[in-house]
């Protein structure tokens, strides 16, 4: 089997503040590091378990109960398993909760597992699982149109937010009857992608032409407080996922192109002490997925982990000076992340000891009926 290749170069770029516009000029010097070769696994980590599910789509992870819910698709309905990952070696179902759709198009968990919010083709429900064998549903929400995404969960399950129809919208979801609007944020451009702190403390967005940096601390005003061309960034306007360190002060943006994998890039900012924002400095992965990437900050936002279709897991550290370090990869059996903004797709334990991928293998443009929840670990 042939092995990939990844290759990892620094972009020193000139720091930027969104005050002056105007008058950048970006510098992008690549200085290429020496070409890794991944081997199956230079990561450590094996197959541990697996869970078999034709038409599997996304997981989530609640760690604190040993929990994984698993998204799928099967002849005229859909819907989540819950699967018990107390003996990661051998996952038990313990109960399924159907959506009454056709397709779920996307799912989060709050921080204590105990609701899930589930987006289908025709309304937003919120699934009670305090008791995962008896998962209920609390409320739903009617949506129009496909231009509806959940894109966070505050911490304590207070707030979820939405975007839809070129507005960011936040939802009280303290309550169990019907969900409630309490404040919205009207977002111009073609979107791309966005990260909601689970902190309910800011959020970041990108359109098709910049960074935008949002106050989201009082919910009935949210207001946008810096922006930043994403031009600075080196970006080919495909910006992909989007993430953010647990204090906000480090950005990381994926940029891609579909067409041309060779430009997919990677991308670091921050927010500088009168909270502007300011390139930090870049990367560039040469990357072979023509379907982008999906990422997630662990490690005291110190490891950054990017899934690819192609490539699999990649591991790159982030250093004390904020240089990107390339450490390892796995390869993983898939060929489509369904995940989106950056969540979906695969999931890596807070102690960065498991990773949890669900895979659906295609062929040609059918998805097959082969499949299910693997569970990799390592000591």
């Amino acid at each position: 089997m042939k092995t990939p290749m990844f290759l990892l170069g620094i972009v020193l770029s000139s720091m930027f503040s969104s005050a002056h516009a105007a008058d950048f000029t970006p510098l992008m010097t690549h200085i290429a590091a020496p070409q890794e070769e991944a081997k199956d696994s230079t990561l450590g980590f094996k197959v541990i378990g697996h869970f078999p599910q034709e038409y599997a789509l996304d997981a989530k992870l609640d760690e604190s109960r040993k929990l994984a819910f698993l998204s799928f698709i099967q002849p005229e309905q859909s819907g989540i398993r819950v699967i018990d990952l107390s003996n990661p070696e051998s996952p038990n179902e313990i109960s399924t909760y159907l959506t009454g759709s056709l397709f779920p198009r996307d799912f989060v968990v709050s921080d204590s597992g105990k609701r899930l919010y589930v987006l289908t083709d025709r309304d937003l429900q919120i699934v009670d699982t305090e008791n995962p064998k008896f998962p209920k549903v609390l409320g739903t929400y009617d949506i129009r149109g496909d231009d509806f995404r959940i894109v966070g969960v505050s911490k304590e399950g207070g707030r979820l937010y939405v975007y839809e129809r070129g507005q960011l919208k936040i939802l009280d979801v303290k309550d169990t009857g019907p969900l409630k609007e309490v404040g919205r944020l009207k977002l111009n451009g073609r979107f791309q992608a966005i990260y909601v702190s689970p902190t309910d403390q800011f959020a970041y967005f990108a359109n098709d032409k910049n960074l935008y940096s949002l106050n989201i601390r009082n919910p009935r005003r949210p207001r946008i407080v810096a922006s930043m061309p994403l031009v600075a960034l080196g970006s080919y306007g495909n910006t992909g996922p989007l993430t953010a360190s647990d204090d906000g002060d480090l950005i990381v943006i994926g940029d891609f192109d579909q067409f041309n994998p060779a430009v997919s890039n990677l991308r670091l900012a921050q927010l500088d002490s009168k909270g502007g924002l300011s390139v930090l400095m870049g990367g560039m992965l040469n990357l072979k997925s023509r379907g982008g990437y999906s990422i997630q900050l662990r490690g005291r936002n110190r490891s950054l982990y990017l899934m690819t279709p192609e490539e699999g897991l990649i591991k790159i550290s982030v250093s004390e000076r904020k240089a990107l370090v390339f450490e390892g990869g796995m390869r993983v059996p898939m060929s489509k992340q369904i995940g989106t903004f950056g969540r979906g797709g695969f999931y890596v334990s807070k102690d960065e000891k498991q990773v949890v991928v669900p895979i659906t293998v295609r062929h040609g443009e059918d998805i097959a009926t082969i499949g299910g929840l693997t569970i990799y670990g390592r000591d």
